[in-house]
């Protein structure tokens, strides 16, 4: 009991008729004038209090000593602090990756809309020329011509793109 006891802070004041010896987690008080004599029955008090706690299964309600609580912030502390740091660098991992992904979808993504459309163009400039390559028959001309009025209302936002692809096809079948 004795050794439990001195695990426990024990302060000393001194007054007027002699000291107060004072255990703060235990609530005990001892007044004495001799602080030999002090010490020993504020040991025995604080045994007795131990062991009647201890008796009844009562000892986890008894506070522990103020070395092992200040143990215990510090390993708290230590914890959270750890934990700290390491919510920061994942937070910093987390943002350097999406400010790299964002940094290489900008371009492809910009260029999409752009590369859908030229796509579209370019197989209806490859349906044309395959359609255009055989109109000798009057026929097949008028079919043809109905099948641009039908297509025109789809192809006017690449108009533009045909004419210059279709400018580029009429210069290059002029004869010289």
């Amino acid at each position: 009991m004795a050794a439990e006891m001195k695990q426990y802070t024990v302060q000393i004041l001194q007054t007027a008729d002699g000291y107060v010896l004072r255990v703060p987690e235990l609530c005990l008080i001892e007044e004495c004038s001799d602080l030999t004599a002090g010490w020993a029955r504020l040991q025995e008090r604080g045994g007795a209090v131990l062991d009647g706690h201890r008796r009844h299964g009562l000892i986890a309600d008894v506070p522990p000593p103020a070395q092992l609580q200040a143990q215990g912030e510090r390993d708290l502390r230590r914890f959270a602090i750890k934990a700290g740091i390491v919510a920061l660098a994942l937070v910093v991992v987390m943002s350097a990756a999406a400010i790299a992904f964002s940094y290489a979808m900008r371009d492809p993504l910009k260029y999409v809309g752009q590369r859908l459309g030229r796509a579209a163009v370019g197989s209806v400039v490859a349906g044309l020329r395959e359609g255009t390559a055989d109109l000798s028959d009057p026929a097949r001309q008028q079919k043809f011509r109905q099948l641009l009025a039908e297509a025109a209302p789809v192809l006017r936002p690449y108009v533009a793109e045909i004419r210059q692809a279709l400018a580029l096809d009429c210069q290059s079948s002029k004869p010289q």
